[in-house]
């Protein structure tokens, strides 16, 4: 059950499509002699559908994720080459990190690019902090994130949809 919240989480925060779920659930059917209900679902209806019921008709349902596990999932599915992605990496954590704990390093990072995006309106240079951020908070990231990313093979990743993200 566990591997099919991963899934539904990923699908939930945009980083893999409803067709990458259905392939997904497709591949633990064949490889199970006994695959789980809500396998058999997924595969036949899609997680939108599937979420739509009620929980005794589906149980299975996405993680609750932090502002630090989604963030780290974003950043490590991310591709960093593009200034336009991490542009929308740096609006979605600046947006995202209001209320959080500011003794957490991803926190205070994300209060910086907040205040050059939306203070100083420095696009530019909210997308060299985070480049030159980015390397330093690979390690944690992973190791936050890489048990949820590792669910699903790493190909089924789609651009993530950073601004409108939840």
């Amino acid at each position: 059950m566990e591997s099919i919240k991963c899934a539904l989480t990923l699908w939930n925060i945009g980083l893999i499509s409803s067709d990458a779920v259905i392939a997904w659930a497709d591949e633990q059917i064949l490889a199970s002699s006994s695959p789980a209900y809500e396998l058999m679902e997924l595969s036949a209806d899609g997680p939108e559908a599937c979420l739509k019921r009620p929980e005794r008709d589906f149980s299975a349902r996405p993680l609750s994720l932090s502002f630090v596990e989604q963030l780290s999932a974003l950043a490590l599915a991310s591709d960093v080459s593009s200034d336009a992605v991490v542009l929308g990496l740096a609006q979605w954590a600046a947006h995202h990190a209001m209320g959080e704990d500011l003794d957490d390093p991803f926190v205070v990072l994300s209060y910086h690019l907040d205040h050059l995006l939306n203070d100083c309106n420095e696009l530019s240079r909210a997308v060299q902090l985070l480049r030159a951020e980015l390397p330093l908070m690979l390690p944690r990231c992973r190791s936050i994130a890489i048990p949820l990313l590792g669910q699903v093979p790493s190909n089924s990743f789609k651009p993530p949809p950073l601004r409108g993200a939840s």
